[in-house]
């Protein structure tokens, strides 16, 4: 498959994100599925690790060279017996290095409230406090734009805004995205 998304992670908009508000603040990445392919396999073998995905191990090291620390984040290490964990985090370590040309990373099973951002094949993100997800959002505010009825789209991006405050902003970016649509 050819790449057709540019992989754009300056340090503007790594700054942009706030990911360096905390010293112990860090991005997190899923392993099987998002940094490496993930093959099904007929019984599964804890040794075998997909190849990596260019474009998310760009991403890894784009966070890496603006200082912004980086976790994996896999299943893979949160069961079993602490030998076999262990077994698994090192297996892991030694793919990042070999295979991604990443550093040793470290190796996890755990969220925190340090991790300022999940990237993984298996989340959907839902606007804080709102309960709705991104999709469902998107597909609720802008479904008026395959007939352009730009009266209907703002008195729902009113919804949201009188929603409270994470949704008088979300409003106030949808509505300046709308802005930029229907120039």
């Amino acid at each position: 498959m050819n790449e057709v998304i540019k992989v754009d992670f300056t340090k503007e908009r790594i700054d942009s994100e706030n990911v360096n508000n905390n010293t112990l603040s860090y991005v997190a990445f899923d392993l099987d599925g998002t940094l490496a392919h993930y093959e099904i396999q007929e019984k599964y073998d804890p040794s075998h690790i997909g190849k990596p995905i260019e474009r998310v191990v760009k991403m890894v090291k784009a966070y890496l060279d603006n200082d912004v620390p980086v976790k994996i984040m896999t299943a893979r290490v949160g069961s079993g017996t602490e030998k076999e964990r262990e077994k698994a985090r090192v297996r892991i370590q030694n793919w990042l290095e070999q295979e991604a040309s990443l550093p040793r990373l470290e190796v996890t099973c755990h969220k925190d409230y340090n991790m300022v951002k999940l990237y993984d094949d298996r989340c959907e993100q839902i606007f804080v406090n709102q309960g709705m997800g991104y999709k469902e959002l998107l597909g609720y505010i802008y479904a008026p734009l395959a007939r352009w009825d730009k009266q209907i789209i703002r008195k729902k991006i009113k919804k949201v805004g009188d929603s409270g405050l994470e949704g008088r902003a979300l409003a106030e970016t949808m509505t300046r995205f709308l802005d930029l649509m229907l120039r």
